[in-house]
């Protein structure tokens, strides 16, 4: 696990327990444009969703939907791998 994405082992190996796997790519990008073009995409799309549903409803639609979107990654990476 270490030499493939550098978070180490398990503490528990029948209970996963880094959770913060699904929070981290939300906020991860692999260059300089990415970051960018991902900044500007937020700003575009995140202003007129906290306007129109308020901040205390745009983080939990923003964590969830990129909680989502890794799942759905994860699940369309794995399906091709096999």
């Amino acid at each position: 696990m270490q030499a493939v994405c550098g978070l180490g082992e398990f503490a528990k190996k029948e209970h996963p327990d880094q959770w913060y796997r699904l929070i981290l790519p939300m906020f991860m990008s692999v260059g300089v444009i990415h970051l960018v073009l991902l900044l500007l995409a937020e700003v575009a799309i995140g202003l007129d969703l906290e306007r129109m549903a308020g901040w205390h409803r745009f983080g939990p639609i923003f964590i969830i939907s990129g909680i989502g979107g890794y799942m759905i990654r994860l699940y369309i990476s794995l399906s091709l791998s096999l």
